[in-house]
């Protein structure tokens, strides 16, 4: 087997995550296409650094195959991995009912509670951008009763998305106290994008509200 692409399939998310997308598109570049076509995994990672790269269409061109492989193989939750990430980029490329169309498939592919709970919370943000906010609101109240205490940070971005669907309905009052138990749960460890929310909608709230 080719030496690098071993170490990739073991390695290569711990180098995506330490941000090493172009030191992965370098070594990829080396090995023959007929070793990533036959390795779902590597396909996986090639798209992802891809993505990251700006690469997009090679990204989707990646994912695909990476899924079709993983598909053949059997392996369920690598099938997941790869239709949530086209999910993910047909949201990014702002083709909404795309990506909710993968998205629902992916729901039908994810066995962890985690996975499922991060698929119904990114369907409930597609549903509110394509109008269909009692659809959001049902899909809120699902993911709200998969939820148990140990998953804090799962429990954190559905409370994000209440705040938000609860503003796109016109419950300023409900959106507002969402915001303000965001505010009062907030740990040295919640990101500034998640502050910047927060504040921008106790902003909303008070202007809607007068």
């Amino acid at each position: 087997m080719h030496l690098v692409a071993g170490i990739i399939e073991d390695q290569g998310e711990t180098f995506m995550a330490a941000g090493r997308h172009e030191s992965l598109a370098r070594w990829m570049s080396g090995i023959p296409e007929s070793i990533i076509e036959s390795k779902p995994l590597l396909a996986y990672v090639r798209a992802k650094t891809c993505e990251q790269l700006g690469e997009m269409e090679k990204a989707e061109s990646m994912y695909v195959m990476a899924e079709s492989g993983f598909n053949e193989k059997g392996d369920k939750h690598g099938t997941f991995i790869c239709v949530y990430a086209l999910a993910e980029y047909y949201f990014m490329k702002e083709m909404y009912r795309k990506s909710l169309e993968m998205a629902t498939r992916a729901l039908s592919l994810a066995d962890e509670p985690l996975d499922r709970i991060t698929v119904l919370t990114r369907m409930v943000r597609l549903n509110m951008i394509l109008g269909d906010t009692s659809r959001a609101v049902q899909i809120l109240r699902q993911a709200d009763e998969a939820i148990d205490d140990t998953m804090v940070e799962s429990r954190l971005l559905l409370s994000t998305e209440n705040m938000v669907a609860s503003w796109m309905t016109g419950d300023f009052k409900g959106s507002m106290e969402t915001a303000l138990g965001l505010e009062e749960d907030a740990t040295p460890q919640t990101t500034m994008q998640t502050r910047f929310h927060v504040l921008f909608f106790k902003m909303s709230n008070l202007r809607e509200t007068g």
